[in-house]
């Protein structure tokens, strides 16, 4: 690359060296500099961005150590990739996960996240968006600066809503979606293999019929796109209701008649099963998803003192380990494989790959009361392998 560019002036409220090694990433990432082309001399550059030698060492060992240039002494400076390894990317979340209730699964997947991103040696920045739910319409300021200046290369989503999904597609960058966002590159639940498991274990305890209650909003405005796993979920449940011998009846199937946040859950599981139990026909399993439900549901069955498992048998879901006073088989869905799985996702679209939307399957814990401990299960069976290896939606 010839030295014919103009002299460059840089801001001074950010690091100089930052700014510089910003510019020449962006012209890698967007082809100005093609894979195998020569840079100008360092002292060239120092004259370019009017600074010093030293500033322009510093700039290009960052880039240098992300795999983007090798300095050979006596050939200069090369591009030697288009940023074909993922080095840089953000992980956004719609909404505060650090506060308030019901957030405990986004806080441990962040941590995960994290932790993976960092053992790879990726950097990573930690976007929240907390502007109020009018605003999160418009593309966040912060973010698409990022994106525009390819200071990141891809974005993991751990929290988002529709209107949100509108403008981060449109950044112009790869991503990777925790939910049933419409897009290929999403991470979801198995819920065939859910309802398999919880349907069978409430058939194995003798159970005849069946209730649920779950937080996921089935109607939605005409103009929201949908991936379709929130009708999947419920289609699921009512499919194989047959198969195994059991029957439900719509007032056992508790759902919100309005978009619920997490904030939400307890209260809504809280007073839905007293919906359930004020019947004076009640089903005699319960399946409770997702375990910020499961929180309210387990107070007010204390509340109203039912015998468990005499009188209902209890599927629960959690993502971690949760501390229960009832008898209940579980389903754990491991927020280490969401992590790796989003990762996964996001790698292979920066390598130039095409993917697919992934479900992950279920882990299953059976109620075991000769434990003599409330709340305690045995561990039944657990194939870690298939874990590993998701299920791709077809």
């Amino acid at each position: 690359m010839k030295d014919t560019s103009p002299v460059i002036e840089l801001r001074r409220e950010k690091p100089v060296y930052q700014q510089i090694e910003t510019l020449i990433r962006s012209d890698i990432v967007s082809g100005v500099l093609a894979c195998g082309s020569r840079l100008p001399s360092v002292q060239s550059l120092a004259r370019q961005y009017q600074t010093s030698v030293f500033t322009i060492h510093t700039a290009l060992d960052c880039l240098a150590e992300d795999g983007l240039i090798d300095r050979v002494r006596g050939r200069g400076t090369l591009v030697t990739s288009t940023s074909k390894k993922m080095n840089h990317v953000a992980v956004y979340f719609g909404a505060d996960f650090w506060h308030g209730g019901g957030m405990d699964y986004y806080r441990g997947l962040y941590e995960r996240l994290s932790g993976e991103l960092d053992g790879r040696n990726v950097k990573h920045r930690l976007i929240v968006d907390t502007r109020p739910a009018a605003k999160q319409a418009e593309p966040l300021p912060e973010l698409v600066e990022a994106a525009s200046r390819r200071l990141i290369q891809g974005v993991i989503v751990g929290i988002t809503k529709p209107v949100e999904m509108s403008w981060l597609t449109k950044l112009g960058l790869p991503l990777a979606v925790s939910g049933s966002a419409p897009i290929s590159a999403r991470v979801g639940s198995d819920s065939d293999q859910f309802f398999d498991l919880a349907l069978g274990d409430l058939r194995d305890r003798g159970c005849r019929t069946v209730g649920l209650i779950s937080p996921m909003w089935i109607d939605k405005h005409p103009e929201e796109p949908s991936s379709g796993d929130i009708e999947r979920f419920f289609n699921s449940f009512v499919e194989r209701l047959d198969g195994f011998g059991l029957t439900t009846k719509n007032s056992w199937v508790r759902t919100p008649r309005k978009p619920l946040l997490n904030t939400g859950h307890e209260a809504f599981g809280y007073r839905e099963f007293h919906e359930i139990w004020k019947q004076k026909d009640r089903p005699e399993g319960l399946i409770v998803y997702p375990d910020t439900v499961v929180r309210g549901a387990v107070t007010a069955i204390l509340r109203e003192s039912v015998a468990v498992p005499e009188d209902l048998k209890l599927v629960f879901h959690r993502n971690e380990s949760m501390i229960c006073p009832v008898e209940a088989s579980w389903l754990v869905w491991d927020i280490g494989d969401v992590a790796d799985a989003l990762i996964g996702l996001l790698e292979r679209q920066i390598a130039g790959q095409e993917v697919e939307p992934i479900r992950l399957p279920f882990c299953f814990e059976k109620a075991s009361p000769q434990n003599g401990c409330p709340g305690k299960s045995q561990k039944l069976k657990s194939d870690r392998n298939n874990r590993r290896n998701p299920e791709r939606i077809p």
